[in-house]
C-alpha cells in the first residue's frame, strides 16, 4: 500500500512554459554572486508543503561538504528583498546549516511566471505527492486563468492525466491525508474518486486502509457498491432493466475504463442505453478524452 513514487517524465523544460520574453529574461538573467540568507522569503506559491527528512539531511551534508553547486533562483521585491522562485530544499538546507548567504540568480517575472516556474522546477527535480500535485494544477487553472489543455501543454502531461490529479484536492480531508502520507496510492485516489455519496467514499476508504487493500481489491468494492440492485419481476412497464449476463460484463469494462460508475441497461428486445455519469465539466471533458482517443 506504500506509494511507491516514479519519476514524473514531464519530457519539458522551462522554454515549454515561457513565452519568448520570459525566456529572453531567463537567458540574460544576472549571477548576482551570494546574497544575504536573512533577505530571501520563501515562495508563497511554492506547491511542495512536505519535504523529506532524509533527502533534505542527505543535500545538507552535501552542501556542507561542496557547497552550493547550483544557485537558487530568485526575484527582486525591493531594496535588500528577494522572493525564492526555485531551490526552497537548498535554501532549507542552508538554513540548517547557520549559513549567512547563498549563491543566486535574479530574474525578474511577473507572479503568472513565479507560478508557473515554481510548479514545474519542483515536477521536474523533485516528486511531489499527488495532493500537491493537484493543488498546484488547481492554481493554475483558478490564478493564471488556464484550461486543461493549456496546462497540460505547459507541464507536459496528457489533458486526462490533469484531469486525474485535479480530482484529486476534491476528495474529502481525511483520504487527501492518506494519500499525502503515502498510505492510499494514486490508484486508490482514482477509485475513490468516482465514488458517491461521500459517506460511501468515506467508509470504503477506512476499510481500505484496514484491510490494507490493493487498487484492484478496492475497485472491486466499489464496482460491488455502485453497481445497480437487480430488477424485480415487478419493474414497470417500460422502465429499462439492468444489465446481466454478457452484458453485466460489458458494464464492468466500461466502469473501468471510464473510472466511473457507467450502466448499460438493455431491453427485451436488445434496445437500450449506457449511461456515463460526471460531476463537472471537468470531468466531463475527461470522459470525451477517453471516448475520442481510441484506446477502448
Amino acid at each position: 500500500m506504500a506509494a511507491n513514487p516514479k519519476k514524473l517524465a514531464l519530457g519539458r523544460g522551462l522554454n515549454a512554459l515561457l513565452s519568448p520574453e520570459d525566456q529572453e529574461v531567463l537567458q540574460q538573467a544576472v549571477r548576482e554572486g551570494f546574497i544575504p540568507l536573512d533577505q530571501i522569503k520563501v515562495n508563497p506559491f511554492q506547491p511542495r508543503d512536505q519535504f523529506d527528512q532524509q533527502a533534505l539531511d542527505e543535500l545538507k551534508q552535501s552542501i556542507e561538504q561542496l557547497g552550493i553547486i547550483q544557485p537558487l533562483t530568485v526575484r527582486r521585491v525591493g531594496p535588500g528583498s528577494y522572493q525564492l522562485i526555485s531551490g526552497e530544499r537548498r535554501l532549507r538546507a542552508a538554513r540548517l546549516l547557520k549559513m549567512t548567504e547563498v549563491p543566486a540568480y535574479v530574474v525578474d517575472t511577473g507572479q503568472q511566471g513565479m507560478i508557473e516556474m515554481a510548479l514545474v522546477e519542483n515536477l521536474q527535480r523533485k516528486d511531489l505527492n499527488p495532493i500537491e500535485i493537484g493543488f498546484a494544477l488547481a492554481r493554475l487553472q483558478e490564478e493564471c486563468n488556464l484550461n486543461q489543455d493549456q496546462i497540460g501543454q505547459r507541464v507536459g502531461m496528457s489533458r486526462p492525466n490533469v484531469s486525474h490529479y485535479m480530482r484529486m484536492v476534491k476528495l474529502p480531508p481525511d483520504i487527501q491525508w492518506s494519500i499525502r502520507s503515502g498510505d492510499l496510492e494514486m490508484g486508490h485516489a482514482k477509485v475513490l474518486a468516482g465514488v458517491t455519496p461521500i459517506e460511501v467514499q468515506l467508509d470504503l476508504a477506512k476499510r481500505c486502509l484496514a484491510g490494507k487493500w490493493s487498487v484492484r481489491t478496492l475497485e472491486a468494492a466499489a464496482k460491488a457498491l455502485m453497481a445497480p440492485r437487480t430488477p424485480s419481476p415487478s419493474t414497470p412497464a417500460g422502465k429499462i432493466p439492468a444489465a446481466t449476463g454478457p452484458y453485466l460484463q460489458v458494464q464492468t469494462r466500461l466502469s473501468r475504463h471510464f473510472e466511473s460508475p457507467t450502466r448499460v441497461q438493455v431491453q427485451g428486445n436488445g434496445k437500450g442505453e449506457i449511461r456515463i455519469p460526471f460531476t463537472d465539466t471537468d470531468d466531463l471533458n475527461r470522459l470525451l478524452d477517453l471516448i475520442f482517443d481510441g484506446t477502448l
